[in-house]
């Protein structure tokens, strides 16, 4: 048996945010952080599938909203794609930087992997990217 190592994936408060806004990540991004919903607990997961499944704010913002909650809902966005910028700098600083300055086997798995098991600086950056995508659209 096989088990992911801590994950900021695993925190319902970023996946909410996505599935609110209706971020739409690619299909092999979308597909870990449904894995790491395994790691969070059973109301966890139900609210996020509640939260997808009724949240309407992407396709209000798109053909009804006026300009200033237009405005305002992008501004959200922006403010997550930097919040996980902010991201991509301390797991820089903690983990890649802490690992790479270590010579053990497992310090280097992790430079390599991160905690999650991921190529996590690829997918950290491509998930930051599809929300800015979404925002653009």
């Amino acid at each position: 048996m096989k088990f992911a190592g801590g994950s900021a994936a695993q925190s319902v408060t970023l996946q909410c945010f996505d599935e609110l806004f209706g971020i739409e990540h690619l299909p092999v991004h979308q597909k870990f952080l449904n894995e790491m919903r395994k790691y969070m607990l059973p109301s966890h997961r139900q609210f996020l599938d509640y939260v997808r499944s009724e949240s309407q704010l992407r396709s209000y913002v798109k053909n009804e909203a006026n300009a200033s909650v237009c405005d305002l809902y992008h501004a959200c966005l922006e403010a997550l794609a930097n919040f996980r910028s902010y991201h991509i700098q301390i797991v820089t600083r903690y983990i890649t930087m802490v690992a790479k300055s270590t010579s053990s086997e497992r310090s280097q798995s992790i430079a390599e992997k991160g905690t999650g098991g991921t190529g996590y600086m690829q997918f950290l950056k491509a998930v930051r990217d599809s929300t800015r995508d979404n925002n653009n659209e």
